[in-house]
């Protein structure tokens, strides 16, 4: 079942940060390092990363999973969700379902 203004697809992340998802409510988020190597990604909540070293945030190496979901009992953050690599070479597969939801 898709949902209106779900996006579910593959991002390409480098060495500069990456504006994964501006800032929006959110029902669910899941983030993972689908990097072909042994590339590792940050995720970093509501602000932009100068750098790889200098970002704090949720490191992910491959295969690694960043999860939050309303239906799990989690707050899915409404901040701007950035990305950045190690390397040249990260990919990243986002799903981000908006919540529409006037009440929420």
């Amino acid at each position: 079942m898709a949902f209106e203004n779900e996006r579910n697809d593959l991002v390409a992340v480098g060495t500069s940060p990456v504006l994964v998802s501006v800032a929006d409510r959110r029902l669910d988020v899941v983030l993972t390092n689908n990097s072909p190597g042994a590339e590792k990604i940050k995720i970093v909540l509501g602000r932009q990363p100068a750098s790889y070293a200098t970002a704090g945030g949720v490191p992910l190496l491959v295969n690694s999973v960043f999860f939050a979901s309303k239906a799990e009992g989690y707050e899915p953050t409404n901040s701007e969700i950035w990305a950045i690599s190690d390397s040249a070479t990260g990919v990243l597969a986002v799903y981000i379902r908006p919540n529409k939801d006037k009440k929420a």
